[in-house]
């Protein structure tokens, strides 16, 4: 779904091709859940709202690759995850409980760091 959401906002080569209605995009979303009385909740549009933000960073991120650096995209990508969780975390944060869990978090952090800077 996101490279649909993509190609219909980003100019591209496909620019000639009419873009999906995303009308359409939402009805082929719910067609393949199949909503029924017990299979549609709520929660079944949370990948559907997962794929509109993740496209919507995607295209962010494509519109200011050129005037930015990309420390500062990735900074700003940083913040907005940070002042959005924020909130949420004293109601929900447990504190690693093991010298061994600690390690892992620290290693995640490490690791996501490389793997951002190495893009």
């Amino acid at each position: 779904m996101m490279p649909i959401g993509a190609l219909s906002s980003v100019p591209s080569a496909l620019d000639d091709l009419s873009s999906p209605n995303p009308t359409s995009i939402v009805a082929g979303a719910l067609i393949i859940v199949r909503p029924g009385a017990s299979v549609f909740t709520p929660y079944a549009l949370l990948p559907l709202a997962m794929a509109a933000v993740n496209s919507l960073y995607h295209i962010l991120t494509r519109k200011i690759a050129g005037l930015e650096p990309p420390m500062t995209s990735l900074f700003y990508g940083a913040l907005v995850g940070a002042v959005m969780f924020s909130p949420v975390v004293p109601f929900q944060f447990q504190a690693p409980e093991t010298a061994l869990h600690w390690l892992l978090l620290g290693m995640l952090g490490i690791l996501a760091t490389i793997g951002h800077l190495a893009l």
